[in-house]
């Protein structure tokens, strides 16, 4: 177990030595420093359409900023646990370690996992600095601490529930896995057009959390079912059966890489019509 570990948190480190060489490092414009710009001035105008309530319905605006912290961290959490998982687990650098060498992959998962932490408790962190401000002082600073612990668990749980989506989708239809961005991305472009026509046409962030609080049953349910049971599930089955866990990422993994040497095979059949000699035809027969 010790020997998962410590792999892991190596896998981690790789990751994150590769994303601060990615975005800081040897990024001429500094990706990552814009990148944060951006989302704090998204936060910071955020804030400014959540006005706190009033004292005596403090405790109401807590819920409903805790709904509204639960549900987006659970969605962007399974969305990126998808998303990035594709290239982590199936293209990246160190795929092939798990190939040729006895390393587990159940190193791989944890450490794809543990490398998504500070990028959430990050996020997380932000949005939940802009949530507390629904609720009025003194207690914004408690319920700020419990946004971001509750914001970044259920991030996290999604993050699982996003890679083991993944791990049994490139199990057992890894043709159409690549369709699960295109899914992912177009429910995320509607729900960000829908909360800015909302905002700009008067709306504010109070109102739409003391909205979810309302019908807080159905939304944890929801959520419950499509990020935190998958996410408890894989990490009950890396814990109690973790080799059922790696056969099956082992052999979507087989799947993935036979199905992009397919796509690679070109046929050598031309289908130009015949053409005389000549420097047209030796450019067509190249092409």
């Amino acid at each position: 177990m010790n020997g998962i570990v410590s792999l892991s948190l190596a896998v981690a480190r790789s990751g994150w030595q590769a994303a601060w060489n990615r975005l800081f490092r040897f990024s001429r414009v500094k990706a990552g420093l814009i990148w944060i710009v951006i989302q704090g001035c998204l936060v910071f105008v955020f804030v400014g359409r959540a006005p706190a309530v009033a004292p005596d319905a403090a405790e109401a605006g807590l819920m409903g900023a805790l709904t509204l912290m639960c549900a987006q961290m659970a969605w962007f959490g399974i969305m990126f646990g998808f998303s990035r998982g594709q290239m982590q687990l199936y293209q990246g650098l160190l795929v092939p370690l798990f190939q040729i060498t006895p390393a587990r992959p159940l190193a791989f998962l944890l450490g794809r996992v543990i490398e998504a932490v500070p990028v959430r408790a990050w996020t997380t962190l932000l949005w939940a600095w802009g949530y507390s401000a629904i609720v009025p002082p003194p207690a914004r600073w408690p319920a700020l601490a419990l946004l971001w612990a509750a914001g970044l668990a259920a991030g996290m749980l999604a993050h699982l529930a996003g890679l083991l989506l993944l791990t049994f989708w490139g199990r057992y239809h890894p043709q159409t896995m690549r369709h699960g961005n295109t899914f992912f991305g177009v429910l995320t472009i509607a729900m960000v057009t829908a909360a800015t026509i909302y905002l700009s046409q008067g709306g504010s962030a109070t109102e739409l959390a003391m909205t979810m609080r309302a019908a807080r049953p159905a939304i944890l349910t929801t959520l419950a079912a499509v990020a935190g049971l998958p996410g408890l599930l894989l990490a009950v089955a890396l814990l109690v059966r973790p080799q059922w866990v790696e056969s099956h990422y082992r052999d979507g993994l087989y799947r993935v890489l036979e199905l992009g040497e397919q796509d690679t095979v070109r046929s050598g059949r031309s289908y130009w019509l015949p053409l005389g000699d000549g420097v047209l035809r030796a450019v067509l027969s190249r092409e």
